[in-house]
């Protein structure tokens, strides 16, 4: 399956549980989604993993991909439920143009 890219602070502490935010696109919105999304989260204290390249990108949501773990570009683990509702109500702001792979 698809390669990751992982990105962290310093200062944030991934907790053991808690919640995560799944972002997709199609391919045609690829492109955008990925830098409206990745504009946004690296202003973020939070940790999250993105598809490396847009070929990554498109195996993932292809028919070979286990449907668990297709359409997922981006995976954001927010360290607590006031960091998830924020981080959602602002990535459905951003975003809310977009359909996903599954609409």
């Amino acid at each position: 399956m698809g390669k990751f890219t992982y990105f962290t602070t310093e200062s944030y502490k991934l907790p053991k549980y808690g919640f995560k935010i799944h972002v997709s696109a199609t391919i045609e919105s690829y492109e955008e989604v990925f830098g409206l999304a990745t504009n946004f989260l690296s202003k973020q204290e939070v940790f999250y993993k993105y598809l490396s390249t847009r070929e990554d990108f498109i195996e993932n949501i292809s028919k070979t991909a286990a449907p668990a773990e297709s359409g997922k570009l981006f995976t954001i683990y927010p360290e607590n439920i006031k960091a998830t509702e924020r981080i959602l109500e602002d990535l459905s702001e951003i975003l809310v143009k977009f359909d996903g792979v599954i609409s």
